[in-house]
């Protein structure tokens, strides 16, 4: 009887956690829910990452058939971009503007030497990543991979955190062993008509509920949390659709990506006489601090011999 009433309490579990549908049957809903709180959550962040690692793959697929010439030099910076955001789902401190912001620094250098004919020398290197930015080299795409991305990533953090809170309550109540008193509080049980299979008399209720709350004790108190935390689970998952479904979201990264790059080549010459104009005035701003910086005073040490006296040392300003 003992047994049974424990495989009852994982059952009940199992089905409030399994009623969390949509999101949660969409990544990582396989297998019972005790299992999946004994593996500390592990099958759901495998189905996040599993989302990012096919939306990296398409990415890097359409770069190389829509933009051959950009050879493999963007699988790199697209390989940091998608594990920066499985980072961010996990808890890390990064920004998702700041990932976006990382990934068409880098793009723009590479894009501008083999898409747009131009040259780049290492020492502008540095400028080049930052010039995107203000010549607007991708138009309004990096703007909307932001926002997309911010949507989706936080919605998938904060699914992703209270699922394990979840998981922790689970795995501390899933331990409760029911002492002597209970044990024979649940063999009482026998005399319910429900307990005995005979469904036509109505159920014991009372009974019912004042044993199992002597059995659980401190535990029962837990009940109405968890099926608020249960049901704002259910909304939250509920929610994680359109532009905060992250699964959609990562499978639009590819076309907004070769969007952004379309732009850039559209806007070729545009954007060389803007990036003549930025060399022309660095060069400009370098000239002006060369010509307006103070003189530079050098002093020499020398030895001066006068009659009988030798002097050392003495420092003569060659500007004075």
């Amino acid at each position: 009887m003992e047994h049974g009433s424990t495989l009852t309490s994982a059952r009940t579990t199992g089905q409030e956690i399994n009623g969390v549908n949509g999101g949660r049957q969409k990544y990582g809903g396989r297998g019972s829910s005790r299992a999946y709180s004994l593996s500390g959550g592990d099958s759901s962040i495998e189905a996040f990452d599993l989302v990012l690692r096919h939306g990296r793959n398409f990415t890097l697929a359409t770069l190389k058939s829509e933009f051959p010439g950009l050879g493999g030099g963007a699988q790199s910076f697209v390989g940091q971009l998608f594990l920066d955001m499985s980072l961010y789902i996990l808890g890390s401190d990064s920004s998702v503007d700041h990932m976006v912001a990382v990934l068409y620094g880098r793009l723009f250098p590479l894009a501008y030497r083999r898409l747009l004919g131009g040259t780049v020398s290492s020492a502008s290197e540095e400028c080049v990543r930052g010039a995107w930015k203000e010549t607007a080299a991708f138009g309004p795409y990096p703007k909307l991979m932001m926002t997309r991305l911010s949507r989706s990533l936080l919605a998938t953090r904060v699914f992703l955190q209270a699922l394990n809170l979840g998981i922790e309550v689970v795995n501390t109540t899933d331990h409760l062993r029911p002492g002597r008193d209970c044990s024979r509080a649940l063999l009482r049980l026998w005399y319910c008509p429900h307990c005995q299979g005979l469904l036509g008399p109505p159920a014991c209720r009372g009974f019912c509920q004042a044993v199992m709350q002597g059995c659980l004790g401190g535990a029962a108190e837990v009940q109405p949390h968890w099926k608020s935390y249960v049901d704002g689970l259910g909304k939250l998952a509920g929610g994680m659709r359109g532009e905060q479904d992250i699964e959609a979201v990562v499978l639009r990264l590819p076309s907004i990506i070769k969007l952004a790059l379309k732009h850039a080549v559209n806007a070729r010459s545009r954007l060389t006489a803007a990036w003549f104009a930025v060399i022309v005035r660095g060069a400009a701003v370098v000239r002006i601090s060369h010509l307006t910086s103070p003189p530079v005073r050098v002093h020499t040490p020398v030895t001066v011999t006068g009659g009988d006296k030798q002097i050392d040392s003495i420092r003569v300003s060659l500007l004075e």
